[in-house]
C-alpha cells in the first residue's frame, strides 16, 4: 500500500467508503451534516462532517485533502485487516462477496 500514493491524493478529493467513492466537493455535500462514511472509526469520520469538509475543498484549504487522504488510508488499511481476518477465517469468498454488493452503491445511486 506505501508504493501506491493514489488514496493520499487530496487533489482528486475522492473519499473511498464501504458504499463506493464519492466525490466531497460536489454541491450535493453542502448541507450533509454526516460524517464522510456512516459507521467508520476513523478521527476523520468521527469529527467532521461532509459539509466541513466540503467546505475546506470549496475554500481550498489544505486540511481538506489532508482529511480526505486521512479518512482513505484509515478505509484501505481497514479493509486489508477485513481481507485478511477473512481468509485466516476461511470465509474470504463470503467476505468478498458481500463487499462487492455493497461497494459502489454510492456511485449507483447518484447516476439514477
Amino acid at each position: 500500500m506505501t508504493a501506491c500514493s493514489r488514496p493520499a491524493t487530496g487533489a482528486t478529493a475522492a473519499s473511498i467508503l464501504f458504499q463506493g467513492k464519492i466525490q466531497i466537493p460536489n454541491a450535493e455535500y453542502k448541507d450533509d451534516l454526516s460524517p464522510l462514511d456512516e459507521g467508520c472509526e476513523c478521527p476523520v469520520c468521527k469529527a467532521h462532517t461532509k459539509s466541513y469538509v466540503r467546505h475546506l475543498f470549496a475554500t481550498k484549504e489544505i486540511l481538506g485533502p489532508i482529511l480526505a487522504s486521512m479518512h482513505n488510508m484509515y478505509f484501505l488499511t481497514h479493509l486489508v485487516s477485513q481481507i485478511r481476518e477473512s481468509i485466516l477465517n476461511g470465509n474470504f469468498h463470503e467476505f468478498r462477496d458481500t463487499f462487492l454488493n455493497s461497494y459502489g452503491k454510492v456511485q449507483n445511486q447518484i447516476s439514477a
